[in-house]
């Protein structure tokens, strides 16, 4: 129960729980602890510091965690919980659980996912940009122009590219373009390219610094879900040792 009630009290104190829809974005098991927010946070005491998550929110986010590919992220999530007894399965699923002592105990699970939108690459074109497929479900309408890295051996910088507006018609003027429309330029020649990245290499957002936003709020890639999964690592080290049930 501890757990749960600190779980409650950290997220109220990154999304506003009169807004269902900013809560809801964070994953079902936030819909659910939201329906109980206000009840549970009258068993804190005033006064309670916390620490701020934006360090932990910043490190997860700027890791790449395309599906299929976020390895990175649960080996980071691992190491920090690593007084846990620890466990991953073959599909990258990470868990870490965390034992009061006592036989028979009820059982909290907290999940979140911790993949992110992204890209895999299809093909290098006689022009050396790389085609792509997308992986999960971006907003095409932002990929034009955006910049991404490309996950090869080294990674790549890259720009999603397409005709730009004055070599097109009236008519492909009005719409999005469409993924089989955009190439992403990472500046290479073509033979070069074709070395460097192969069909199956992942590409995601750049990362970036975490953007500060006015009246607490911040923005950066893949907050849905590493906000939740910030949150629970820090339940499960403010908690430690001391689970009584």
């Amino acid at each position: 129960n501890r757990l749960f009630y600190i779980i409650i009290h950290l997220i109220r104190r990154i999304v506003n729980f009169n807004s269902f829809k900013i809560v809801s974005y964070l994953g079902h098991n936030v819909i659910y602890i939201a329906k109980f927010g206000k009840l549970c946070y009258t068993t804190f005491q005033k006064g309670l510091i916390f620490m701020d998550l934006k360090n932990t929110l910043a490190e997860l986010s700027a890791l790449p965690g395309v599906s299929g590919g976020e390895s990175d992220v649960a080996n980071y999530l691992a190491a920090r919980l690593s007084d846990c007894d620890i466990s991953m399965d073959r599909l990258g699923n990470l868990t870490a659980l965390r034992r009061c002592g006592r036989e028979n105990a009820p059982l909290l699970m907290v999940e979140a996912h911790i993949d992110e939108v992204g890209f895999i690459i299809t093909s290098v074109t006689d022009g050396g940009f790389l085609k792509f497929a997308p992986v999960g479900s971006p907003d095409f309408r932002t990929l034009p122009d955006s910049e991404v890295l490309v996950l090869s051996d080294p990674p790549l910088p890259g720009v999603v590219s397409c005709l730009p507006p004055h070599l097109q018609d009236q008519s492909a003027m009005n719409k999005y373009a469409k993924t089989d429309s955009m190439a992403i330029d990472v500046g290479l020649s073509p033979e070069t390219a074709k070395k460097a990245v192969k069909p199956g290499t992942y590409a995601i957002s750049k990362p970036r610094p975490t953007l500060e936003l006015i009246n607490g709020r911040i923005g950066s890639k893949a907050l849905d879900n590493r906000l939740s999964a910030a949150v629970i690592v820090d339940a499960a080290e403010r908690v430690g040792d001391d689970l009584s049930c």
